[in-house]
């Protein structure tokens, strides 16, 4: 639900434009054909005349996916489809996967593709398919939930890694109430499974995807007998023909949604567990605040380290897992400043301090390592390095753009505004 809370509130810049239409291992069986099949002459018209919202395209120009209004769907005598600040309007869009050229082949669902755009992930007649390209091949992932959450700016059926190499899909368990979420490789088909304790909301591989996090639920909060996830009590559209929405009020949501409790467990397979006080995944580390305040690193070895003592008693602002180090504002002397310090394995240092808004109010990505704040006691912006240990602050005449591991990009300020 935290996931879905998070995409609700960004789902008024998708509002815009139609930017969305533009542990074992188990064997999978082939679909029955037809199979899509990618021809080789690409030389025509790809889709058909009607009006359409781009879905998706292969790098290598063999496939592309349109969202199309071909049937008169509310009945007015004609075809059309038009874009407003609340998505498509008009007939309704479908999914059409097209290889090379022509009308292509009506989908319930295009959930995604692998990086290099040979292995294609999609709904069709109500299976979870993944489909090769160059082999022409369709894989049936049998048993797959393909219960989405149309409440969310991404799909619950299937979650990709970073790199696009892999995916996370549920399989709902038969004899009892929970699930178990699946990770696939996708060119492979190697598969790991993972028992969770309860019907999964999500499941999604962390930043790097050394770790699945798993939202499951496991206590029945509106009494009606049953465990079951947050989702909308009204039919989704197809994902990449989804029609965004501005805000979050009046979206309506069934089932338990309150206790989602999140789990997590080395991607390459292992148990589920829940690390208590977790704080957020920072590479092959879970980092979770301990029982007197200290803040601990939990490994995908199993192993468990100290980085910040419990003398801190702070709150983590950014992390390097390339460095093992942690930036943190620790409580200080005063209520209302912090000091920020840098801790990590045998790395305990004091950078400087800062009224606790300042800090509150910085921004950035999590995993760098350096990182940008302000100080509105001298109206400085300051610069913290964490691999040198050191902050140092950016000249009045400047203002930072971005800050990244190699550097950090100025420009200068005009009038005295950036």
């Amino acid at each position: 639900m935290r996931r879905a809370l998070l995409a609700c509130a960004l789902s008024w810049m998708a509002a815009l434009a139609l930017a969305s239409c533009g542990g074992g291992v188990r064997r999978t069986i082939a679909a029955p054909r037809p199979a899509p099949a990618a021809p080789a002459d690409a030389s025509g018209p790809i889709g058909s005349a009607h009006p359409f919202t781009f879905g998706a395209a292969d790098p290598s120009a063999r496939w592309v996916v349109l969202c199309q209004a071909r049937e008169d769907s509310d009945g007015d005598g004609a075809i059309a489809a038009w874009t407003t600040r609340f998505g498509a309007e008009g007939d309704a869009l479908r999914p059409y996967l097209i290889f090379g050229s022509g009308d292509g082949q009506a989908i319930d669902d295009f959930l995604g593709q692998s990086g290099d755009g040979e292995e294609l992930v999609l709904i069709q007649r109500g299976r979870l398919l993944v489909h090769h390209v160059g082999a022409r091949r369709t894989e049936v992932l049998r048993g797959a939930d393909i219960d989405d959450d149309a409440a969310t700016l991404s799909t619950r059926v299937v979650s990709f890694d970073r790199q696009r190499r892999r995916i996370a899909y549920l399989v709902p368990r038969r004899r009892e109430q929970g699930a178990d979420v699946v990770v696939r490789t996708l060119k492979t088909g190697h598969e790991v499974r993972f028992h969770a304790p309860g019907p999964v909301a999500h499941a999604y591989f962390s930043e790097g995807g050394e770790w699945l996090l798993v939202e499951a639920v496991i206590e029945d909060t509106n009494h009606d007998g049953e465990l079951s996830y947050a989702r909308r009590a009204e039919a989704p559209q197809p994902r990449p023909c989804w029609r965004p929405f501005l805000g979050c009020a009046g979206i309506p949501i069934a089932g338990d949604y309150d206790r989602e409790i999140l789990h997590v467990a080395p991607a390459t397979g292992g148990p589920l567990r829940v690390i208590p006080g977790r704080l957020r995944t920072v590479g092959p580390w879970v980092l979770a605040l301990g029982p007197r305040g200290a803040i601990i690193a939990h490994g995908l070895d199993g192993s468990v380290t100290e980085w910040v003592p419990p003398t801190c008693q702070g709150e983590l602002l950014r992390a390097s897992a390339g460095l093992q180090r942690a930036l943190v504002a620790c409580r200080g002397e005063r209520p209302d400043v912090l000091s920020i310090e840098i801790h990590g394995p045998g790395v305990h240092r004091t950078i400087g301090s800062r009224v606790v808004h300042s800090v509150r109010s910085s921004w950035g990505d999590f995993e760098v390592e350096r990182f940008t704040t302000y100080d509105d006691r001298d109206d400085a912006t300051y610069v913290v390095d964490m691999r040198d240990l050191r902050e140092w602050r950016v000249p009045d005449d400047r203002r930072v753009i971005d800050t990244f591991d190699e550097g950090v990009v100025l420009v200068p300020r005009v009038g005295g505004a950036a």
